[in-house]
């Protein structure tokens, strides 16, 4: 409990309700966002023909480790057209893979997909000058933000004071390289932007991460060390 330290015997209920929900929905590879994204997980045990012979399942991208000395942020947002609400999602790891930071934010109002997204790599560069202050790589799945933050000319989208934000605020840190990956490469932070939509919550955790997520950091992770 992160909010007013208390929470209502139907705020829990409904809370374990929706947390059940998805897991199932991980489990099956099931369920949309509002942004249109599926959850990108691989399958739990490999399918088999009637005659009992395996068949191959598709692997997904594994998490990519920075160098040693640096640390990487993968963030995502989700949004809802109609409403016009967000929420937003991050993890900080090492070179060894270890989480150093998470955290998940409701936002009630953005006018777009990529003003979700901007404020998402605003919160994930705000939180890595606070706690990190190390060479940083940023990588998330939005194209327009990644390109909007590569393009030293002004940006004229509505939400160009966000963008301005992140650059000044990039500047805070010993070097930053920022990179556009697939959203099947950031379904960890999906599922920390997901819960903040399905808990209408809002937490940073140093050093340690939901249990919603334990399962997809080991499907992320592609050495053994971890």
């Amino acid at each position: 409990m992160h909010g007013n330290g208390y929470a209502s015997v139907e705020a829990s209920a409904r809370f374990v309700r929706n947390y059940w929900s998805s897991l199932l929905n991980i489990r099956h590879g099931a369920g949309h966002d509002e942004k249109g994204k599926s959850l990108a997980v691989s399958t739990w045990s490999p399918a088999r023909r009637n005659d009992g012979v395996q068949r191959k399942t598709k692997e997904m991208p594994n998490w990519e480790p920075p160098r040693q000395g640096w640390v990487k942020i993968y963030v995502d947002a989700a949004f809802s057209a109609q409403s016009g609400e967000a929420s937003i999602g991050l993890i900080i790891r090492d070179h060894a893979g270890q989480v150093l930071l998470t955290a998940w934010k409701v936002i009630q109002r953005c006018s777009s997909v990529e003003e979700a997204e901007a404020t998402a790599c605003l919160k994930g560069v705000q939180l890595a000058v606070e706690w990190m202050g190390k060479p940083t790589v940023i990588e998330f799945d939005c194209l327009y933000i990644v390109k909007a933050l590569q393009d030293s000319t002004a940006n004229r989208a509505r939400f160009s004071g966000i963008i301005k934000e992140i650059k000044a605020s990039m500047m805070l840190l010993p070097e930053v390289k920022i990179s556009k990956i697939g959203r099947e490469c950031n379904r960890v932070a999906h599922e920390l932007a997901s819960l903040a939509r399905r808990t209408l919550h809002c937490a940073v955790w140093r050093s340690q991460a939901p249990s919603c997520i334990s399962e997809l950091l080991k499907l992320d992770c592609n050495f053994s060390s971890l």
